[in-house]
């Protein structure tokens, strides 16, 4: 699981940005931080406007609407395929 510094809950909508990534994905995240010398607490430095922007890049370049609500509620259905309680 990635949990950025100072996640936390504010105001009515959740403000907890975190995710999970699975064994193959560390392995090559572990392989590009090796090879790239950047190291883990620099890596996903981001805010929640570059996010944004990310997903309308992504989104004006693949002509395919996908917001992170979308990814999360995929990620869910997944998980829960395979069994993993909520």
């Amino acid at each position: 699981m990635i949990v950025p510094n100072g996640a936390h809950e504010t105001g009515r909508t959740k403000k907890s940005w975190l995710s999970f990534y699975n064994e193959e994905a560390e392995r090559l995240l572990n392989q590009y931080l090796a090879e790239s010398g950047i190291t883990s607490g620099s890596l996903l430095q981001t805010t929640e406007s570059g996010i944004r922007k990310g997903f309308k890049r992504a989104q004006m370049k693949s002509g395919v609407v996908v917001k992170p609500q979308i990814l999360r509620e995929w990620f869910c259905n997944e998980l829960g395929k395979l069994g993993v309680p909520d």
